[in-house]
């Protein structure tokens, strides 16, 4: 009777997560993780299951705190149950690791967005004459940008740091999945393609956002130099001065390159997973190679 139940309620849920319902799915991923941990207990693989569906339905109703504890707890079942060496307990870091990198890729993104609309409304005030918006300088308005809170009420800004901190947990989360998938799948398997292909990823995105902070840092500086040395004051003369400024970071950047090896080294690893993903998949197209099922499981 109970186990019926269960099959109603996993039934429920993938049709609410096809449909986008997430509200719905996240009550019935409550009421599954409820049944299956009074009836299987709480150490039980169909338990760390339920428990990473509850997860996802955080995850996808922005809900990360939430997200990450339900994660983390389908984890450690996993591991006492399976363990630390199991295909189950690389899905569930592989899914950490997503997680992270969703949160990186979704404030960039709004980040992004704010750029855009702040751009829009300096072209509409081109034609004011307000004396405090002239007397704003370039610089400042980066500043400003990066105080502005959010808008959207689910979620909390990052910061650049933040961000990088994200990141390179989704680094060790996708690397250690990687790694256990390779040993217990193989390296053609499409859960290790997958997982190599996450871990070079968050790699080359980690060097990226790097170096973006360096460069920016440069020309914030250049700035500042500019505008003591040239006594720039007005918005207007600033911008005509960010082409120089531009040129003289990225000489900077050009020039330091010592401080540059461990930033070589994990771009070149980068460009390594992923081109062996990418090999891996078309040497071998998902589905090939994987015997058919010798366990058919009762209706």
């Amino acid at each position: 009777r109970i186990e019926e139940e269960i099959l109603t309620l996993q039934s429920e849920l993938r049709t609410y997560h096809r449909h986008a319902a997430y509200d719905s799915a996240l009550d019935t991923a409550n009421q599954l993780l409820e049944k299956t941990s009074s009836h299987f207990g709480k150490l039980h693989p169909a338990t760390a299951s339920a428990l990473n569906n509850v997860g996802l339905m955080h995850k996808l109703l922005g809900n990360y705190a939430e997200a990450r504890e339900a994660y983390h707890e389908s984890l450690r079942v996993y591991g006492e149950v399976c363990g630390k060496d199991h295909a189950s307990y690389a899905a569930a870091l592989s899914n950490l690791g997503m997680l992270e990198r969703g949160r990186v890729l979704e404030s960039e993104a709004r980040e992004g967005e704010e750029e855009e609309s702040d751009d829009e409304e300096d072209g509409s005030d081109n034609n004011n004459s307000s004396s405090g918006s002239e007397e704003e300088t370039a610089l400042e308005e980066l500043m400003n940008k990066n105080n502005n809170e959010s808008n959207n009420n689910n979620t909390t800004k990052l910061s650049a740091l933040e961000r990088m901190q994200l990141n390179e947990s989704s680094i060790e989360y996708f690397d250690e999945s990687y790694r256990i998938r390779l040993a217990e799948l193989g390296p053609d398997h499409p859960h290790t393609i997958t997982s190599r292909s996450q871990l070079g990823s968050a790699m080359a995105a980690s060097v990226i956002a790097e170096r973006k902070g360096r460069i920016g840092s440069l020309i914030e500086s250049e700035l500042r130099s500019l505008q003591r040395k040239r006594g720039i004051g007005t918005k207007g003369e600033m911008e005509r001065h960010v082409p120089a400024a531009v040129a003289r970071a990225a000489r900077g950047m050009m020039e330091a390159k010592g401080s540059s090896k461990l930033t070589r080294r994990r771009w070149d690893a980068a460009e390594e997973h992923l081109r062996g993903a990418l090999r891996a998949a078309v040497e071998r197209p998902r589905g090939e190679g994987v015997g058919p099922l010798t366990f058919f499981p009762r209706r």
